[in-house]
């Protein structure tokens, strides 16, 4: 079970390194795309609002030549994160539903166990008291057989009988002074 539980952690993991092209992804295909998209969304949206709030005319007119470019750079890291992200996602989806779905089921079968290991133990239990008072029986009937007497009980100590007293404390005797 602690198998099942690190492979959904390392399942997940996986998942959070995708979303941001980190971990694993760092040096592969899908993590460039996932870090080339989110620069030029980022970058979109800079310089929309460069073209929207510069200051001068000209600072506008360069903002929204940038805009122009930033927004082809999104588009193509768009379809490069749909080509290789976006698989790569609904596999690892796909995988922690399946690493959850053995993790539940294994969690099942260890609660299943566990009740049949302490229905076991009250059994066990039952039959051991059982077998005692058996052989007791078996005991006392043989020595009926024998014709041995069944030994009388001692009798209890007196002291046991009675209630325990309280002890009794005594004031100090007063001191005289010559």
């Amino acid at each position: 079970m602690q198998q099942a539980q690190g492979d959904l952690a390392r399942l997940q993991q996986n998942q959070k390194d995708l979303n941001f092209g980190q971990g694993v992804y760092s040096y592969t295909e899908q993590g460039r795309a996932v870090r080339d998209l989110r620069a030029a969304q980022q970058n979109s949206q800079r310089a929309a609002w460069r073209a929207e709030n510069a200051p001068g005319r000209r600072d506008r007119r360069a903002a929204r030549k940038d805009l122009a470019e930033w927004a082809g750079r999104q588009l193509d890291a768009e379809q490069r994160f749909h080509n290789y992200v976006t698989p790569e996602a609904e596999r690892l989806a796909t995988q922690v539903a399946r690493s959850r779905s053995r993790l539940s089921q294994l969690q099942s079968q260890a609660d299943t166990e566990r009740g049949r290991y302490v229905s076991a133990a009250k059994l066990d239990g039952e039959n051991r008291r059982s077998a005692r008072l058996y052989h007791q029986s078996l005991a006392v009937y043989r020595d009926r057989l024998d014709g041995i007497a069944a030994p009388t009980p001692r009798p209890v100590p007196k002291h046991l009988l009675q209630p325990a007293a309280a002890p009794l404390i005594e004031p100090p005797a007063p001191q005289i002074s010559p």
